[in-house]
């Protein structure tokens, strides 16, 4: 009897399994993009984050003659001043939980020349501070990451011993995380909405490496792209599951990276004709990223997914029917957890402005249309069946780094499920 062999190619599969090919349209819902003002008296907005649910948004003031102010702006974008320790002259604003009541940073005091010192410190909605304060022997702290209920916070606290990464809890106040043996500094950033993976960096004699910390534990380094100097987060999905930031030089030529238990490191490239690259923040679920690409100040936001790729937002929001109005996005600084908000800074009408764009309809809202043309088709099998053969990233639908039959089934299931 002869040999039988099966053909586990997908597209080979396809024929096997007669499945009917039906073509589903793209639906796009509809989202707005609106300025944040500066407050009376400033000539500029900053944002640094967004929470969790989007409904608050946490950045700083400018102008001339003025220190940095740290502002909250609710769902109506009312600002509330987010005010200094006392006897401190102003702040620096960093994190929110994921409903937005609390926010974190660094309450600072300097006067003309003299050095300034800092201290972490917390903010509750109201504007009100409360002192988290330094690691002992140290005379400046920041708090960045937080969890979800506020009850865990991560930072670095600097003094005559280096940057050392720390947590603090309302239980146990602020401790030194784990260092490595060998690092010379360590930085903490980051905190899962859980509370349970703290994210941040270390420096070592091979460079700057990213780590992360589970439950405070010893630290376990996830490092930097082969033969890159410098690697740092900048973002951490709710679960702890993903994490983001750029690998390359500190002030050159970088790329966007995404870690994950499954992946690993992962390079998701450079926008083209952008040298410098970020990834600065990641969906609740760590599947969609959001960052820029920057050459000679010139800077575009941009946005990765599984199935895009790599992608120009200023290019991509308007296939989805987001009208920009005449902004020009710059780069986005968050996005909420359900990717229907995001904010960040971009032109309009001349000038850099901050932004927040509200309602977003899903962000990949077809995943299985891979030719990109609204249509769910035999093309879109064909363009499968090519990036699986390349070994492409966007074939990898299951996620988990390898390219199986799993990800042929993933992908059917994504083309079953149609286009909204």
């Amino acid at each position: 009897m002869p040999e039988i062999r099966v053909s586990t190619h997908p597209i080979a599969l396809l024929a096997a399994s007669g499945l009917a090919l039906a073509a589903a349209s793209t639906a796009h819902g509809q989202a707005t993009i609106t300025a944040i003002e500066p407050p009376a008296g400033y000539a500029e907005v900053w944002t640094t984050d967004a929470s969790g649910d989007g409904s608050t948004i946490v950045g700083y003031a400018r102008g001339s003659g003025r220190p940095p102010t740290p502002i909250l702006w609710d769902a109506m974008l009312t600002p509330t001043v987010l005010a200094p320790l006392p006897g401190d002259t102003h702040a620096y604003p960093s994190h929110l939980t994921a409903d937005g009541s609390l926010a974190t940073g660094a309450s600072v005091f300097e006067f003309f020349s003299l050095p300034g010192t800092s201290r972490a410190a917390i903010w509750s909605a109201d504007g009100t501070p409360e002192v988290l304060g330094t690691l002992p022997g140290d005379d400046n702290a920041g708090a960045s990451g937080i969890s979800a209920d506020g009850a865990i916070v991560a930072g670095t606290s600097r003094g005559p011993d280096g940057e050392r990464a720390f947590v603090w809890t309302r239980a146990g106040g602020m401790v030194a995380l784990d260092a490595p043996v060998g690092s010379t500094r360590s930085r903490a950033g980051l905190v899962s909405a859980n509370g349970r993976v703290i994210a941040g960096s270390i420096q070592t004699d091979e460079g700057n490496r990213i780590v992360r910390w589970i439950d405070a534990a010893e630290a376990q380094e996830i490092g930097a792209l082969p033969g890159d100097p410098f690697a740092t987060p900048y973002a951490i999905s709710a679960d702890g599951s993903a994490i983001v930031g750029f690998s390359g030089r500190q002030t050159g030529p970088s790329r966007m990276v995404r870690w994950t238990d499954a992946g690993g490191l992962e390079d998701l490239g450079v926008l083209p004709g952008r040298s410098r690259n970020r990834a600065t923040d990641v969906s609740g679920d760590g599947s969609i990223v959001v960052g820029y690409g920057e050459a000679i100040d010139v800077f575009r936001a941009a946005m990765w997914t599984r199935s895009t790729g790599l992608v120009d937002l200023n290019t991509y929001l308007p296939t989805l029917g987001v009208d920009l109005g005449g902004w020009t996005l710059r780069h986005v600084q968050a996005i909420s957890d359900d990717a229907t908000v995001m904010t960040g800074s971009g032109v309009l009408d001349g000038q850099i402005r901050a932004f927040v764009i509200r309602d977003l309809a899903p962000l990949v809202p077809c995943p299985a249309d891979l030719d990109a043309d609204g249509d769910l088709t035999i093309f879109d099998f064909l363009a499968f069946g090519n990036l699986f053969d390349l070994m492409d990233p966007r074939a990898d639908f299951d996620g988990d780094g390898d390219f199986t039959i799993f990800d042929f089934l993933a992908f059917q299931n994504a083309f079953d499920a149609g286009c909204p």
